[in-house]
């Protein structure tokens, strides 16, 4: 836990101390030889231009071997290298930080599980919708950014609203509410988050206890039945913390770490219904009902770090050697601990 803390203090002191410089002349070259060059467009006559950068000084290209040159006003270049506004840099693996997906930077994830689908409503505000290959259960998701001035801070509020779809009959249902602050630039960053989650059963449950139970009274023997009415309201705080660091060319370095604290209340119903004692006709019936909120505690941690490789800018591949690890302080549960290996592959494509 000690070495986990301390990537993150590395993560923070390095995005806020990077050189970055930003200029609405600078254009971003890329050669057909897979050779990119950054800097300021002196001329361009048809046939070649004339880029002066800073590590090569002037250097012309030939337009022929240029696959694309791009102005690169609202992008940074860090180091010496340009970070691309993709839409995948907003989304570490099962979390998301608080960079905006663009306009016209919509995006498709694909996991073994499901698709996922986001899009750009503005600037600021994103949805999407994340189901199985069944189509069931799915959830809406949404999130809104808030620029500040200064380039290595933004912030963010976001949500999950699902349903259980056609299993149970969509009688169950959840969601999760969260903020995020994220340190860096989409090169190198750092997201910590806090929210809160919901979760229903698939429906009210009653057990009623079988038999019936007489005591000896004085005067009559009482029928005792026990109800169990579990209304399955899961409920409880979220920890989140995501990185990304650009490790290669093609390939970077993404880590997320989620933990949730959750609660399970139930409704517990005693019912004791006393009989008229045939030698007493005074005694008439009554019923004693008492109702009681039961909560069970639990406890989810999941940990992904992973590498993704996008080796053009409409797609990217991700794999992530994930764990998670459950706890149950239920004293009626089967198994009060769990821990499973949960390795993930995930595809992006931009649209």
């Amino acid at each position: 836990m000690k070495n986990f803390f301390t990537l993150i203090f590395c993560f923070l002191t390095i995005s806020f101390y990077a050189q970055t410089t930003t200029s609405d002349s600078i254009y971003v070259v890329k050669k057909a030889n897979g050779v990119e060059l950054i800097g300021k467009l002196i001329s361009d006559d048809g046939r070649e231009v004339l880029l002066l950068t800073d590590k090569m000084g002037k250097v012309y290209i030939a337009k022929s071997d240029i696959i694309s040159m791009k102005l690169i006003g609202f992008g940074e270049v860090v180091n010496g290298e340009y970070i691309e506004e993709g839409p995948f840099t907003t989304r570490y693996s099962f979390t998301t930080n608080a960079f905006p997906v663009k306009q016209g930077e919509n995006y498709a994830m694909i996991n073994l599980y499901g698709p996922e689908i986001h899009f750009a409503i503005t600037d600021k505000f994103n949805l999407g919708l994340m189901t199985t290959w069944y189509g069931s259960p799915f959830a809406f998701a949404g999130k809104y950014a808030f620029p500040t001035s200064n380039k290595n801070m933004h912030f963010s509020i976001g949500g999950l609203v699902g349903s259980s779809g056609f299993i149970a009959n969509f009688k169950g249902y959840g969601s999760l509410f969260f903020g995020n602050a994220t340190f860096g630039n989409r090169k190198l960053n750092i997201t910590t988050g806090i929210g809160y989650s919901y979760f229903s059963s698939f429906g009210s449950k009653q057990i009623v206890a079988p038999g019936v139970y007489t005591y000896d009274y004085s005067i009559s023997g009482p029928n005792y039945t026990y109800n169990k009415v579990n209304n399955g309201a899961t409920k409880g705080p979220a920890i989140s913390v995501g990185a990304y660091a650009k490790i290669g060319k093609k390939t970077g370095f993404v880590l997320d770490f989620l933990y949730l604290t959750l609660k399970n209340y139930s409704t517990e119903s005693i019912q004791t219904n006393y009989q008229q004692d045939p030698n007493n006709p005074t005694l008439v019936s009554e019923t004693w009902v008492k109702e009681e909120n039961i909560g069970y505690p639990g406890h989810v941690l999941l940990f992904m770090p992973g590498i993704r490789v996008q080796g053009k800018t409409s797609s990217a591949f991700q794999f992530n050697l994930s764990g998670v690890s459950m706890k149950f302080d239920n004293p009626n549960a089967f198994i009060d601990r769990l821990t499973i290996p949960f390795p993930s592959f995930s595809w992006f494509y931009k649209f």
